[in-house]
């Protein structure tokens, strides 16, 4: 494959921030492209540009063309028109989106006889609304899994359209194909409301099906090849050994032209070494983005990065000054707060929950002991602000555990059995999650999901690593069954096959309490689990769940609720007791 058989295309408009992205990704071509920067570069605009843009961009060997919008219901649809230059000589296209800049010469890695692109870092459907359209439009839902960089969840071949490489054999069938999807998606969004809620994804949406409608060979790209700046990645993504090729910073970019910062010192360390923008070491948005993340733990937002680095060019504050700000705000107190609580096996009093707005909400006495069995265990507790009410609950409508038989319907990690096992209660727990934890495991990348084997902390307490639809225990075996937010989870083939189960499995006057996710300001289960949708319709209210439960013979004795805004939460919490009718 020669080098001047290769296009190099990106799709923006001439305003910014990006012409100058248009502009820093060319000169990232030419300085250390290598053999890419003798590609054919052309620029895409969906309007006029200024003669200004169109100098600037000429000097770098820049081929400006104007293309037509594809649709206004989704305009980053119109990079498909990079495609659809009919009258380019090439053997591959490289389509790039504007916030992307090459660090390296990646031309030994283009395959010349399939489409190339990376795992989208997120999958924003799950498996079950991938099904739902793929049967919608009569295709073969494909067979092979990936895994996403930043949750690690599963999911079909779905690719980040920001770096794409297309032998010139597949361009413009894909360009027909892919334009014809993103219509397709348009109209059937009305029909199907939870896919159109990731209409944002609908170009990426429209390739997958595009890809896999025609057949179209295609190979993934490394992480390397479309690293993304803007998110913190899952661990096993390995993100300490990349040394990335192209970086796809999702427009965080300074007026002075620097990229920002991601969470990462290697990657951050590939930035210092791009020479053509000023000193990065003295831009005042990277100095104060870095102290968000630094203090904060997360991006800056675009009013506080105006506001502080307007006071820092200024000199009306030091960098300092600000940093001391931050360290009195709010927000930093209540993550050092939540830290002492959450991290480390310190066992914490009650004065530490103090910071909580709705401290004299919480039941301290259960609470307390529920926190530092966990810290004791596991050396960690859950930032999931609901547990502070759920875990109380159930513990105060258990009366008197002692000697009673009680089931832990998908446990995952908690300290809930261990303190009802330490009340002399003898607990069963079970959960199906293929992730095994070991309490000599490094639990610092722990969270809520997995099985753990309870019996290894208390004898009082077994544990099944089993689904709940093959699992079976004898008639009248319990004196109490609880879920903690678990149910809504489940599809609701299986719910049915639950209510069956646990009435069989509870004793005459035996109690079955539950804690349901609801999304908020409705009465709709909330039907995510694990980034993934179960039930993309009919998934159930909680009315379909009280019927559920007169069908299989429960009586419904309570029934509250907790409609507190947890964090900008997207649910609100019911709280169930159940007796057999």
């Amino acid at each position: 494959m020669q080098t001047q058989k290769i296009a190099i295309v990106c799709q923006g408009s001439d305003k910014e921030p990006f012409t100058k992205e248009t502009k820093y990704l060319f000169q990232s071509i030419d300085a250390y492209g290598g053999k890419l920067a003798k590609a054919k570069k052309i620029a895409c605009f969906s309007e006029s540009v200024t003669e200004e843009t169109r100098t600037v961009l000429e000097k770098l060997g820049v081929e400006i063309r104007l293309i037509e919008p594809i649709d206004n219901r989704c305009v980053h649809a119109n990079k498909i028109q990079m495609l659809g230059l009919s009258d380019l000589d090439f053997d591959i296209l490289i389509a790039l989106d504007t916030d992307t800049i090459i660090l390296k010469d990646f031309s030994r890695f283009i395959d010349g006889k399939k489409i190339q692109a990376v795992q989208d870092d997120i999958d924003p459907l799950g498996l079950s609304n991938w099904k739902t359209l793929f049967k919608e439009f009569g295709l073969k839902l494909p067979t092979e899994r990936f895994r996403s960089s930043l949750t690690w969840e599963k999911t079909i071949p779905y690719f980040n359209t920001g770096v794409l490489v297309i032998p010139q054999q597949y361009v413009f069938s894909l360009y027909e194909t892919w334009k014809s999807y993103i219509y397709k998606l348009l109209e059937i969004y009305k029909k199907f409301p939870l896919i159109a809620e990731h209409s944002f994804y609908t170009d990426q949406i429209a390739f997958s099906l595009a890809i896999h409608d025609k057949g179209f060979s295609y190979s993934p790209l490394s992480l390397e090849m479309n690293f993304p700046m803007h998110v913190r990645l899952h661990k096993n993504s390995n993100v300490e050994k990349i040394n990335p090729f192209l970086i796809h910073y999702h427009h965080r970019i300074s007026k002075s032209g620097n990229i920002r910062n991601c969470y990462y010192e290697n990657i951050n360390k590939c930035l210092d070494e791009i020479k053509f923008s000023i000193d990065r070491k003295n831009d005042s948005e990277i100095l104060i983005d870095n102290l968000y993340m630094e203090t904060l733990r997360r991006p800056a937002d675009i009013e506080g990065l105006n506001h502080f680095s307007a006071l820092l060019e200024s000199k009306k504050m030091s960098l300092e000054d600000i940093r001391n700000i931050f360290h009195d705000s709010e927000e930093y107190k209540s993550l050092k707060n939540s830290d002492k609580i959450c991290l480390g096996y310190q066992k914490i009093e009650k004065n530490d929950l103090s910071f909580f707005p709705f401290f004299n909400e919480l039941d301290i006495e259960p609470l307390l002991k529920i926190i530092n069995y966990s810290k004791q265990h596991f050396g960690w507790y859950s930032r999931h602000t609901p547990r502070l009410f759920e875990y109380p609950w159930f513990i105060r409508q258990i009366i008197n555990p002692r000697e009673k038989k009680i089931l832990d319907i998908g446990t995952g990690i908690t300290s809930l059995p261990i303190f009802l096992a330490n009340e002399g209660a003898k607990i069963v727990t079970v959960d199906n999650n293929h992730t095994i934890r070991e309490l000599n495991d490094e639990k610092s990348i722990w969270n809520e999901w997995g099985f753990f084997d309870y019996s290894k902390i208390n004898k009082n307490i077994s544990s099944y690593n089993s689904s709940i639809e093959s699992i079976n225990f004898q008639k009248e075996d319990f004196d109490y069954i609880y879920s903690v937010s678990v149910i809504e989870h489940l599809p609701k083939s299986s719910r049915k096959i639950l209510w069956e189960k646990i009435n069989y499995w509870l004793k005459i006057d035996g109690t079955l309490l539950l804690t349901i996710d609801l999304m908020k300001d409705t009465d709709e289960l909330y039907n995510i689990d694990e980034y993934q949708t179960v039930d993309s319709e009919n998934h159930g209210t909680l009315d379909d769940i009280k019927k559920e439960f007169i069908q299989n013979g429960f009586k419904l004795e309570s029934c509250d609720f907790n409609k507190r805004p947890f964090n900008d939460s997207s649910t609100y919490l019911a709280f169930l007791k159940l007796s057999k009718s």
